[in-house]
């Protein structure tokens, strides 16, 4: 039990210690703002990650493509990475941007040559892959305003052609108005976390009602593994309940972790373009799909 609480306490300070950590950082720093644009069609580059490589800097563009940033002056010799799915990666010298005006950034679409992948096999059965936990009393907090920042585990799928047909998790305790997430799937093949693996954004949105299994329908999606994966939910967009007070209390959902015997465990990373840390063994997030295999 002292485990479980311990896994809990974790959790909740990794998504909240962020923002004290930057706040006081760039207290001698410069604010940057910007909309991204594509430059072919000139529309909104949506959810785009932004962000120093190996910091705890980073955001992500609302719909309108607009960005806001705060850059310490101990980064202003580095380079501002921007990425989303759909576009080549620009980085950018921060020394290039204008602080205190709205910068125009314009993004190059890319075309994915898409491999195509096909079942021989006829008769598919679904499963289960990744820990089905209802469980509700052992439960990760997924709080804060870190636009960017990911929590996940990994899922063994064995090494065989899977198609994934929906992604499940449990909520148990919701209070945001309303919270906005992307699902991403990464590679895993060489027992580290790799590129992500899906060629185009899967978001979702948790409302306040929304309790008990959440379920996203993958058949639009065509995702077929055929390796193990590591997956992750990336906050894009959080709205606590003002009326409420405390923002800690007002911005937290809860979902459910279990044992892992595979020793898979419970991952975070602070900000888009962070490192990955390891913050709890032998437990993972209540993550599954159902496959067809």
């Amino acid at each position: 039990m002292k485990n479980i609480k311990r896994i809990l306490f974790l959790i909740l300070v990794v998504f909240s210690f962020h923002e004290l950590a930057i706040s006081q950082d760039i207290s001698n720093g410069n604010r940057l703002e910007g909309l991204l644009r594509d430059s072919i069609t000139g529309k909104p580059v949506q959810y785009a990650n932004l962000g120093i490589r190996n910091s705890l800097i980073g955001t992500v563009s609302d719909l309108e493509g607009y960005f806001s940033l705060n850059i310490p002056d101990s980064l202003n010799n580095n380079a501002l990475t921007i990425s989303c799915i759909g576009f080549k990666e620009l980085n950018i010298p921060v020394s290039d941007l204008k602080p205190g005006a709205r910068n125009f950034i314009e993004m190059q679409p890319e075309i994915y040559e898409l491999s195509e992948t096909r079942i021989s096999r006829t008769h598919l059965k679904q499963k289960i892959r990744g820990l089905k936990s209802r469980n509700k009393k052992m439960v990760v907090g997924i709080n804060g305003k870190n636009l960017g920042s990911e929590a996940g585990s990994p899922i063994k799928l064995r090494n065989r052609e899977t198609i994934l047909r929906s992604f499940h998790f449990n909520i148990i305790y919701n209070v945001p108005d309303s919270a906005i997430f992307r699902l991403k799937v990464y590679d895993l093949s060489s027992d580290s976390i790799g590129l992500n693996l899906l060629s185009e954004n899967i978001i979702f949105k948790i409302e306040n009602d929304d309790l008990g299994e959440y379920v996203i329908d993958l058949l639009p999606y065509n995702i077929t593994i055929n390796q193990d994966i590591f997956v992750a939910v990336e906050l894009l967009g959080l709205y606590p309940i003002e009326s409420i007070g405390k923002t800690w209390y007002s911005d937290r959902i809860n979902v459910s972790i279990g044992p892992d015997l595979s020793r898979g465990g419970i991952f975070v990373k602070k900000a888009g373009f962070s490192k990955w840390e390891k913050i709890a063994n032998n437990y993972s997030f209540g993550f599954w799909f159902t496959t067809l295999e």
